[in-house]
């Protein structure tokens, strides 16, 4: 009898350090589990921001290439397609109107807009002017 209660022991030693064990292994899993919840919400918050970037990005041309705003460009035009002030007092009259001498610039010979005009032409600021440009549909 001390012998089976003396092998009994090691057995219940062992069934405790199992038990123990899988209590751990659970406790690591919830752990786990909260740790790539924390990561895919973190993902969610970046690729969001990222998209938010996107939109504000400029378009990317017919041919597909992105164009790099040089120091002309920079000079010219605000981040936002708009030709600066001095510029627009030269090219347009305070009515809207494209000054005569100044068309060849601002319209191709199909008399179309040149595309560095067009944000500022379809921008509701612009088009709100007596007698700007209406674009023909």
């Amino acid at each position: 009898m001390a012998q089976q209660s003396a092998q009994k022991r090691p057995d219940d030693d062992v069934a405790s350090k199992i038990a123990a064990l899988h209590a751990e292994i659970e406790r690591l899993k919830q752990a786990h589990t909260l740790e790539l919840r924390k990561l895919e919400i973190a993902s969610y918050k970046a690729e969001m921001e990222l998209a938010t970037r996107c939109r504000h990005m400029p378009r990317s041309s017919e041919s597909g290439s992105t164009e790099q705003a040089g120091p002309r460009k920079t000079f010219f035009f605000r981040a936002d397609g708009r030709p600066k002030k001095f510029l627009r007092l030269f090219l347009f009259a305070p009515s809207g109107q494209p000054r005569s001498l100044c068309k060849r610039i601002i319209f191709k010979k199909n008399g179309k807009p040149r595309s560095q005009y067009v944000t500022w032409m379809k921008s509701t600021k612009y088009q709100s002017l007596p007698k700007a440009y209406r674009w023909s549909r």
